[in-house]
């Protein structure tokens, strides 16, 4: 903290949903890199499935996928205490309810 002796509380930080900037630059440089270099990863994803067979050139697509697009997180919803969720809500009232 060097000299200071009474530390600065910390900053607001990054707002809640912005994207780290890191994972924005590595994205881009994926991306652009991919871009580069489609008719390689092609010819190399060609040569995989020739000589490892059609599923690890897949394994080897997902891989570099994962990289570029982000995995989504599952969510489940559960009722209180994890017991199955209950949803009701009123019916609209009909001429035969009268």
């Amino acid at each position: 903290m060097g000299n200071n002796p009474t530390p600065l509380p910390p900053g607001p930080g990054r707002p809640k949903g912005a994207p780290n900037k890191s994972t924005t630059l590595a994205k881009a440089a994926i991306a652009t890199f991919v871009d580069g270099n489609v008719g390689r990863l092609q010819r190399l994803l060609d040569r995989i499935e020739e000589t490892e067979g059609p599923k690890a050139a897949w394994d080897c697509i997902v891989s570099l996928l994962e990289f570029h697009i982000s995995k989504l997180a599952r969510t489940e919803i559960t009722g209180a205490d994890g017991a199955p969720l209950q949803i009701s809500w009123p019916l609209p009232q009909t001429k035969l309810d009268e």
